[in-house]
Order: structure tokens, then C-alpha cells, then sequence
């Protein structure tokens, strides 16, 4: 990279720094005490890494699979292998635990009432993920020559309409429910009930093993949500306002991604 590209690199991570340490703050100050953590009783400690492989592996073989009988999976297929990957470890999560909806006890929040809280905090947190965005995107450019673009975010403008809207419902509305019931409903409840982590060292991890569930191109900004919905589920003791905040950004980033196809990269 030249040096103008270096400088600007390091513009873009020191607003990027600044701005999400000043949505930090801003959270803080905006919620109230966080949730009582009702430890996972019945699951153990390898049932998690079961359950890892069985999501991650799962949808891996899917794709072997389909790749080995002559198919090259598209969006569709891509989008189905996920959910039946992780329909397969919510189900062995949820045998292992005896409850397939981990429950968790609520506090009620100050000055404004749950979905409205949900999106303002959704909202205060856009600065600094936007930044992030916009620094992973210069230095993934840096560093392969091409912006990055998350897998399952390429060919929707290929789409006929009637799978686009069968691909819209599953990236807005199943996958998030998926994704919060495995990684903030069973992962971070189980470590935030352990005495070595606590509720933050599993914020922190859990958001890290979200974030490698995803392109490694988009790692950083995956890892900036994934920390944003624990978060949310963390301070609000329900897990449906963690959905609600991931599916309102997978539904502003597929109208970014359809609308605006040179900013795909902001999608996750």
C-alpha cells in the first residue's frame, strides 16, 4: 500500500476506535442493570464444541456434498444449508438442556419501553460499526486488492423475485432467531454462568465465535454485532430483543446489499 492508503488506514481505525468507544459509553449510560444470568443447569462442557461441530462442519459437508454430485450451491442453497446446520445444533442444545427456548429472568429497562429501547440502542451503536465497516473495507482492500463482500450477500440482484423474497425471509427473519437462540441463548448463558467467565469474558467470546461463523472478510465488523447482541440479551434478559436488533440489521443491510450493491460490504 502507498503511503497515502497507510494514513488513511489509520484515519479510519482511530475514528473507528473512537466512535465505538463513544457508543460504549453511550449504551452504558442508556440502559439500565443488566439482567440477573440464569445459569444453564443440565448443559455440560462438551456439549458446545458438539454443538460447533454439528454448525460449522455441518454446513461444510452440505456444501461438499452438493459440490460432489456436479451442483455449485447458490444463495438458496447456501442460506438452507445454514438453517438446517443450525436447526441440528439448537436441537441437540435443547435436548442436552431439557428446553428448546432458554429462558432467561427480565428487568425492565429505563425511559423508553422494549422494541422502541431494542432500536434506539441499535442505533446508537450504527457510528461506531459503521466506521469499523469502513476500516475493514479499506484494509481488506489493502490486502487483497478487492472490497470485501460477504458470501451469502453475493447474487441477490441475480435473484428472480419469487426466491429473492424466500432469501429475504430467511436472512431477516430465520437466521436471526437461529443465531441468537445458539450463540447468546445457550453459548454466552452457558459461560456467563461459570465463575471463569462471567457475563463479560463470555460477551466477548461468544461475539468472537460469532464472528468466525462468518467470511473471515467481514470478521471485524461481525464481531462488533455479535458483541452488540450480547449486549442487548445481556441487559434486557430477553432474547427476543436480541433478535429484533440482528434482524433489523440484516434487514438494513439486504436493502443496502439490493439497493446499493457497491456497499455490500457493510453486510453481515
Amino acid at each position: 500500500m502507498s503511503l497515502t492508503a497507510v494514513l488513511q488506514l489509520l484515519a479510519w481505525a482511530a475514528l473507528a476506535a473512537g466512535l465505538s468507544f463513544a457508543s460504549a459509553v453511550a449504551l452504558a449510560r442508556f440502559a439500565g442493570a443488566p439482567a440477573p444470568v440464569m445459569p444453564l443447569r443440565r448443559l455440560r462442557g462438551w456439549d458446545l464444541p458438539i454443538a460447533g461441530i454439528l454448525l460449522f462442519f455441518g454446513q461444510a459437508f452440505g456444501m461438499g456434498w452438493l459440490e460432489g454430485r456436479g451442483a455449485e450451491p447458490g444463495l438458496q442453497e447456501q442460506l438452507l444449508l445454514a438453517l438446517a446446520a443450525g436447526l441440528v445444533a439448537w436441537i441437540y442444545l435443547g435436548l442436552r438442556e431439557g428446553s428448546l427456548a432458554p429462558r432467561r429472568q427480565p428487568v425492565k429497562w429505563r425511559k423508553v419501553r422494549e422494541v422502541r429501547n431494542v432500536l434506539t440502542c441499535y442505533a446508537v451503536a450504527m457510528p461506531g460499526f459503521l466506521a469499523l465497516s469502513q476500516f475493514n473495507a479499506r484494509l481488506v482492500h489493502g490486502v487483497t486488492g478487492a472490497a470485501p463482500v460477504q458470501g451469502v450477500a453475493a447474487g441477490w440482484l441475480e435473484l428472480e423475485p419469487g426466491p429473492l423474497v424466500l432469501v429475504l425471509a430467511l436472512a431477516v427473519l430465520v437466521l436471526p432467531l437461529l443465531e441468537e437462540a445458539l450463540f447468546r441463548g445457550y453459548l454466552w448463558r452457558f459461560l456467563a454462568g461459570r465463575r471463569e467467565f462471567g457475563p463479560r469474558r463470555a460477551l466477548v467470546f461468544a461475539a468472537l465465535i460469532f464472528a468466525l461463523g462468518h467470511d473471515a472478510q467481514v470478521w471485524l465488523p461481525a464481531l462488533y454485532l455479535g458483541g452488540l447482541f450480547g449486549w442487548v440479551y445481556w441487559r434486557s434478559g430477553k432474547l427476543r430483543y436480541a433478535v429484533l436488533a440482528h434482524a433489523s440489521h440484516n434487514a438494513l443491510a439486504a436493502a443496502v446489499t439490493v439497493l446499493l450493491p457497491q456497499a455490500s460490504h457493510a453486510a453481515s
